[in-house]
């Protein structure tokens, strides 16, 4: 009976990553402007930290986020060796507490997206363990480990209310644009899609067809 529940919800968790879609997104405004958000673990520490927010409106699974940014003094990539990404709670408007908060080795897939305003643009994504969250307004933060020289910078972007916020050197400032960045997710309690559902059958069938089969062996 372990095995059969263990199955069964992997089975509804593999149903609920079948519809996981993008549910908030701000692209890039292509003005080559951006917010400093790094970590530096040789001389300054979390010295900048970018935050930007975005609304659900029902209870959501989140499962992942995409954002763009840009390296200023350095004409190339750097080398990027984490990545922090935040959730926080809303506080007044502005980032309030912080709900999760998850660590990702590497480079969180960097891409090279082309040259905007002068500085050549960079896609990055991570995805984690589906995190149940109901309806509001929301803050997220991306702060990448990169030593300083060079300094990365969170883009802007469009879509938003016109708001997001930089804590620099211990110092908060309201910024008058958004960030380019999307989230990942599905509705909670969502009917899954027909192929989702053929995915599960079939699934099931097949653990049922197994369990009959042992039942067959153990009586013989």
């Amino acid at each position: 009976m372990l095995n059969k529940r263990f199955i069964l919800g992997g089975l509804l968790a593999m149903a609920g990553s079948a519809n996981a879609a993008v549910i908030w997104t701000q692209p890039s405004d292509g003005s080559g402007n951006g917010a400093a958000s790094q970590y530096d673990p040789l001389a300054f520490g979390n010295f900048a930290t970018a935050f930007d927010n975005f609304t659900i409106s029902k209870g959501t699974n989140l499962t992942g986020f995409s954002w763009v940014g840009e390296y200023f003094n350095l004409s190339g990539p750097a080398q990027i060796t984490a990545w922090t990404v935040t959730l926080y709670s809303d506080a007044g408007g502005q980032p309030g507490g912080a709900i999760k908060s998850w660590t990702f080795a590497g480079d969180g897939g960097e891409t090279d997206i082309g040259s905007f305003g002068g500085y050549e643009n960079y896609a990055y994504s991570e995805s984690f363990a589906p995190l149940a969250a109901s309806p509001g307004v929301y803050w997220v933060s991306v702060v990448p480990d990169l030593v300083f020289q060079p300094q990365w910078a969170w883009v802007s972007g469009i879509g938003g209310d016109s708001k997001s916020f930089q804590d620099l050197f211990g110092a908060r400032d309201q910024l008058t644009n958004d960030l380019a960045f999307s989230v990942d997710g599905y509705s909670r309690g969502g009917v899954p899609e027909p192929a989702t559902w053929t995915l599960m059958l079939t699934g099931l069938g097949a653990l049922g067809a197994s369990l009959r089969s042992r039942r067959k062996a153990a009586a013989a």
